[in-house]
């Protein structure tokens, strides 16, 4: 049988490991979650370009529409207007 200074040694051995291995867990975590949450700011900056664009796109062919109504009006006003 060992002796009870070793024993104790190898508690406190054990215990140490076990110390620098919540510490890795730890950090582990700490540098897990700051990536999680670099890519969801960078997610929501994407979204947001993402809708900046979509929004402009609308907006081009909204008046593209309005352009080619009023051309359509002023057409059959004209057409209209000579019979």
């Amino acid at each position: 049988m060992e002796q009870p200074e070793e024993i104790i040694q190898l508690l406190a051995e054990i215990r140490d490991l076990q110390r620098e291995h919540l510490a890795e867990l730890k950090r582990a975590r700490q540098e897990s979650i700051e990536l999680y949450r670099a890519a969801a700011d960078k997610a929501n900056v994407q979204y947001k370009q993402s809708v900046d664009s979509s929004m402009g796109f609308t907006w081009a062919l909204l008046i593209l529409i309005a352009v080619l109504v009023c051309a359509n009006l002023v057409m059959l006003a004209t057409v209209g207007g000579s019979k």
